[in-house]
């Protein structure tokens, strides 16, 4: 269906090859909860292991959480297996993370085996919470008032294939002009809510579900597409504390059908 940008067509962010020595973390998800602003939280991890190898791999599975080393479990993983391991660790007095004090906690996970550090997962995130009361958007209990911007992906000469310097760039003008969040139609590349994390800002993250037609958006198939779009883009970004809210869409039909 008819939706989303100006395709400039080819590959528009970065190709890599990465080494993995048998063992992997193909999914992690690290789940700050802050029930209040003066209570204890709650970090939850979870993380699937596979194995790439032909043999059973055996693994000690460990994680940081600020300067503490958080255990895991040790996992036996077979030929071209999966193991899920969690754990969840209480924070007795919590650094939050505001846009005043944007403060994060290296989350990291490692496997280690008979030969050493097998893999390493680089994750940082931010202990707070986001609610509406009374009809008012809290972040960490306070109301919260922000201005921003809506960005794209774009640039004269470049088209959507940017780097991070023409992502730092956007940035900046939004911080220079005062603003204190971006949103965007559609996941933005990774680097745009690591930096957020880092200087305090806000996202609006949208899954480009875009200017949909009615007899589009009736059709069942269309709508599973849609709610698939939305899932992965939260699975992908939930553990941001910049992000404030999910949209499933944009401009859609005022006509239901």
């Amino acid at each position: 269906p008819r939706g989303g940008w100006w395709n400039y067509g080819g590959i528009l962010r970065e190709v890599y090859l990465r080494r993995i020595d048998g063992l992997d973390f193909s999914t992690v998800d690290v789940r700050p909860d802050l029930p209040c602003s003066a209570c204890a939280a709650t970090v939850s991890y979870s993380a699937t292991v596979r194995n790439y190898d032909a043999r059973a791999r055996k693994a000690v599975i460990t994680a940081r959480l600020g300067a503490k080393t958080v255990k895991l479990g040790t996992v036996t993983v077979g030929p071209h297996q999966f193991v899920r391991v969690t754990r969840a660790v209480v924070v007795k007095r919590p650094h939050l993370w505001s846009p005043s004090d944007p403060y994060l906690y290296d989350v990291s996970l490692s496997a280690r085996g008979d030969g050493g550090l097998l893999q390493r997962y680089t994750v940082k995130t931010g202990i707070r919470s986001i609610k509406v009361v009374a009809g008012h958007l809290m972040l960490n209990g306070k109301p919260l008032n922000f201005r921003g911007f809506g960005i794209h992906e774009d640039w004269p000469g470049l088209g959507f294939a940017i780097g991070n310097a023409q992502r730092d760039q956007q940035i900046a003008w939004a911080r220079q002009s005062g603003a204190l969040l971006l949103r965007s139609h559609y996941p933005l590349h990774p680097h745009y809510y690591e930096e957020l994390d880092r200087l305090g800002m806000l996202a609006w993250v949208e899954v480009p579900v875009y200017s949909i037609k009615t007899q589009y958006l009736k059709r069942l198939t269309v709508r599973k597409l849609a709610a698939r779009e939305l899932a992965t883009a939260v699975l992908t970004n939930r553990t941001h504390p910049s992000v404030i809210v999910w949209s499933v869409g944009n401009e859609l039909s005022s006509n239901p059908g």
